[in-house]
């Protein structure tokens, strides 16, 4: 009777064991996902092309445009 009550003693704590283990291998997993897809994300931001003279006086062009047709509208 000691003994199966000791294999079952020992099997709960092998289980507890295992279940705790098996959550940080989640949570290690998860952070470890999160940190991948925060820095491809940093790569992809750097990585965007900057405005070039074209963009930018295009830009430009609709800001005065707007500008325009609001001085317009206020007469």
């Amino acid at each position: 009777m000691f003994v199966a009550f000791a294999a079952v003693a020992y099997s709960g704590a092998a289980l507890k064991v295992v279940d705790i283990a098996s959550k940080w291998v989640a949570i290690g997993g998860l952070v470890f996902c999160r940190l991948r897809w925060v820095m491809w994300s940093l790569v992809a931001i750097t990585k965007q092309p900057t405005a070039g003279a074209a963009t930018t006086a295009a830009g430009r062009a609709v800001a005065v445009r707007g500008a325009f047709l609001r001085s317009q509208a206020r007469l």
